[in-house]
């Protein structure tokens, strides 16, 4: 396997530049752009697409990896690291043939019942590089995705996989870890979890907890301060 050099680009650059470069061979195309703007602002998130979607804020990493014909072991094989918040971008490629994974977000449903069942879901399209035409097109879309993903070029004989390595809510011991190293209190941390990541209410957390609603929106606050929202 071979560390691939991924391009990774953020949304607010693409957004904020008027770089020749930025707008040419780095364009959002097929309408991503208004499509996570236009479901930022009406589900609260560009991963969303219905009411009961709850965005998930947060960074997700993911493992990239292409390589030639359908099985790994067949021949080259490029990987990649890479962290992204919602609109970003990251290639990966093998062999001359480039995709472009276009990250629209995280989110989870939102829970109808004491308990969440329902595990948290990253949406991504990822694009080819056409070097005729030079532009990118677009050649698949998934939203809705809790497990690793293989995608097979037939016209390239390339195989793009998509694998998610941390996100917010994938690891709760991880979360935690993370949160108190960050300078919260482990109450500060399980009630900014349960309210913040898993969409608890703070009225069904207190009772849960067996504390009152004033205590879990304190820590939730205090919380959200310390971690800069």
């Amino acid at each position: 396997m071979v560390e691939y050099d991924a391009e990774v680009t953020r949304f607010e650059d693409l957004e904020d530049s008027n770089d020749p470069s930025i707008s040419g061979r780095n364009e959002l195309n097929k309408g991503f752009r208004s499509y996570l703007r236009s479901h930022q602002e009406q589900y609260g998130g560009g991963a969303c697409t219905q009411d009961h979607h709850h965005p998930v804020e947060g960074p997700v990493t993911l493992y990239l990896a292409a390589w030639e014909g359908e099985n790994a072991s067949e021949g080259r094989v490029n990987t990649a690291t890479v962290t992204l918040d919602e609109g970003d971008t990251a290639t990966i490629g093998v062999s001359g043939s480039e995709y472009r994974i276009k990250f629209f977000g995280q989110y989870m449903n939102r829970p109808e019942n004491e308990s969440i069942l329902n595990k948290h879901t990253i949406a991504y399209a990822t694009d080819h590089w056409d070097e005729e035409e030079r532009l990118w097109k677009e050649c698949e879309f998934h939203l809705g995705t809790s497990e690793d993903r293989e995608w097979f070029d037939q016209q390239e004989r390339v195989t793009v996989r998509v694998a998610i390595g941390e996100a917010p809510g994938y690891d709760p011991e991880r979360d935690f870890a993370d949160l108190i190293s960050t300078g919260l209190s482990p109450a500060e941390a399980i009630d900014y979890w349960m309210v913040d990541i898993q969409n608890r209410s703070q009225q069904d957390w207190a009772e849960t907890r067996g504390k009152t609603q004033q205590v879990i929106s304190k820590n939730v606050r205090k919380g959200r301060e310390k971690l800069g929202k």
